[in-house]
């Protein structure tokens, strides 16, 4: 995650300092906030990139892959559908980066 976090900040840093110029036009101004909603919008297929980075500096593995998974209890109510039940690379990316970009672009 702190190469993910580190990519991004990066660029949230430099074009809060562009953005907070005296002397920037209204055009620059569209323009910079166009290019990091691209940017945003561009990272979320290069999960598989920051994993391999991140493994470059630590070998881990994710916790949940070494976890039991619990059996939920069912109610009467509850629906025949089967529970979707991610774990270690999926798990991270769908619950944590993708809702992490999704909120930084919508803002």
């Amino acid at each position: 995650m702190s190469v993910f976090w580190a990519v991004i900040l990066k660029r949230i840093d430099a074009v809060s300092r562009s953005l907070q110029k005296e002397t920037i036009e209204l055009k620059a101004v569209v323009d910079l906030l166009k290019s990091l909603s691209d940017f945003l919008t561009s990272q979320r297929d290069l999960f598989d990139e920051y994993e391999e980075k991140a493994n470059e500096k630590v070998e881990a593995q994710y916790s949940s892959n070494c976890n039991r998974l619990r059996k939920r209890k069912w109610h009467h109510a509850d629906s025949d559908a089967e529970e979707v039940v991610l774990l270690g690379k999926e798990k991270v990316r769908i619950e944590t980066c993708l809702p992490i970009l999704d909120t930084l672009s919508a803002e």
